[in-house]
């Protein structure tokens, strides 16, 4: 299993010893409505199945590497381009945890020589999860729609965002104090 290694947390695949710390962080409406595929309410079933998708894929859950404490999801879904998307826990919100995992995320992704793009949306009022794209180096690429499963398939006004390569580099560069500490097979 890969785990990545930044300044302040460890990124690691999910596993089922983690059910009871997600669900409580993503049975919360402030968390599951800014998402598209996430429920509301969220049970152990449904994190059950998160875990068991998740080991196939891209997924990592974030932990605090000062108290171990898990704190949110981040991954990059496979696709042409392929799309990053997260969540963080609602008490874990405005510390840079977001942030500084979609850089490790994305030095991971963009070392494939075949990524040169990546694609991200948030809701519109997400003021926070524009951040960490603007943050990242996203720009902005016009509006769009999302469907919020926790809002009952509730169609909502998006942003789309766009990250290329050369994008990315150029970021990376300015912010090296934030990118990976380590990786560790």
């Amino acid at each position: 299993m890969n785990v990545i290694l930044t300044p302040r947390l460890e990124l690691r695949r999910p596993v089922m010893s983690d059910v009871p710390a997600i669900v409580p962080l993503v049975d919360n409406i402030q968390v599951s409505s800014m998402t598209a595929r996430i429920p509301y309410p969220y049970t152990a079933a449904d994190a059950e199945a998160f875990v068991a998708w998740a080991d196939s894929g891209n997924a990592r859950v974030l932990v605090r590497r000062d108290h171990g404490d898990l704190i949110g999801c981040i991954g990059v879904e496979p696709g042409d381009p392929p799309e990053l998307g997260y969540w963080l826990g609602e008490p874990y919100w405005g510390h840079g945890y977001t942030t500084e995992a979609a850089r490790a995320m994305l030095l991971e992704t963009f070392a494939d020589a075949g990524t040169d793009v990546v694609v991200s949306h948030c809701r519109t009022i997400n003021a926070g999860s524009r951040r960490v794209l603007e943050k990242c180096g996203f720009r902005y690429i016009g509006p769009g729609e999302m469907t919020s499963r926790a809002l009952g398939e509730t169609t909502l006004p998006a942003r789309r965002y766009r990250l290329e390569r050369a994008g990315w580099l150029a970021t990376a560069t300015m912010e090296r104090q934030v990118l990976p500490v380590g990786t560790n097979a």
